[in-house]
């Protein structure tokens, strides 16, 4: 029973029941929940919204297991385990004078509690995964960072809604970061884009057109990293963008840099391929996929984490023969 989806009298009657002729409409008795649920249990979504009243007569049933249906002269009982869940803490409400003390204590046997989703972001991947299931859509390793990097005031059904979006938009498609980016609200989106140092970088090295001294620039711009730093963050970029790409270099351009313009393609389209053939030249189609593998992880060590998985995804993929360049 959601306590913030009726009123207080139609709260009282649905979980209590009532007598034939309690109130205009009650032309037969009624069981309540609390009644039906006997030796079973009930679950109370947005305790904190119930009436002051209510809180008072649920109290009861906590306690003595008595209860009265609405009009009745007769008290009833029943053996019920109670689950209550609220969407915000209730000390604050306590305190103003919202919520009784003494129900939560009675409540609060074996709390439970469940973080927001924005301080449990490596549940997303599972909860997609769940969401989408049987959906002819997939969701690459980009649009996952993304998503695990926004702060989903709305929590989890939040995104189960997108999820549903994704189904529906994305149909026999794979979800780029792009995509999921149009997808959030603008603040959302604002957020995720500030978040990074690996965005200040992107943005810098856009502006200065992927020149060859740009990351000694950038370096000397965000004034506490040493340029091999920058290139290792540009060299994780292009494994990023390769990969959501599925591979194919042209797509993975427009992605790293959405602006076309011939000097500044030429420049990035060199660097790219440059990190993608110091890759290739790794990987040993003599030993198995999980030798190159082990191996790889041992040369990318020095790129941020968040680009390991991406360059692991392009070498088993140049293993496979699914590109050649």
């Amino acid at each position: 029973m959601n306590c913030a989806a009726l009123p207080e009298s139609l709260l009282e009657s649905e979980l209590f029941g009532h007598e034939k002729g309690a109130f205009t409409g009650a032309l037969v008795a009624k069981a309540g929940l609390f009644e039906t649920a006997d030796q079973g249990t009930i679950f109370l979504d947005e305790i904190a919204a119930a009436p002051p009243v209510f809180q008072a007569k649920l109290l009861r049933v906590l306690q003595n297991g008595e209860f009265f249906r609405v009009g009745a002269t007769q008290m009833r009982t029943a053996n019920v385990r109670v689950l209550a869940a609220a969407n915000r803490p209730l000390m604050p409400l306590i305190a103003q004078g919202l919520f009784r003390e003494d129900l939560y204590y009675r409540l609060n046997v074996l709390p439970l509690d469940l973080p927001p989703l924005r301080e449990r972001a490596m549940d997303i991947p599972l909860l997609l995964a769940r969401f989408l299931e049987g959906a002819s859509c997939k969701i690459s390793e980009a649009a996952l960072h993304v998503l695990q990097e926004c702060d989903w005031p709305g929590n989890v059904r939040e995104l189960q809604n997108l999820a549903a979006r994704m189904r529906v938009l994305g149909e026999n498609a794979v979800i780029s970061s792009e995509w999921v980016r149009k997808q959030l609200p603008s603040s959302a989106a604002a957020t995720v884009v500030a978040a990074g140092l690996d965005e200040q970088i992107l943005r810098l090295y856009r502006e200065l057109e992927f020149r060859n001294d740009a990351n000694t620039q950038i370096a000397a711009h965000l004034g506490n990293l040493h340029r091999s730093t920058v290139t290792e963050y540009l060299k994780g970029m292009t494994f990023f963008y390769f990969a959501e790409a599925q591979f194919q270099l042209a797509t993975a351009l427009r992605l790293f840099n959405p602006q076309p313009e011939a000097a500044r393609d030429a420049r990035l389209k060199s660097r790219m391929l440059k990190y993608l053939h110091n890759l290739r030249d790794e990987i040993d189609p003599q030993q198995s996929l999980q030798s190159n593998l082990e191996r790889m992880a041992e040369r990318i060590r020095k790129m941020p984490q968040r680009y390991h998985a991406a360059a692991l995804e392009c070498a088993k993929a140049y293993w496979h023969g699914k590109w050649k360049m």
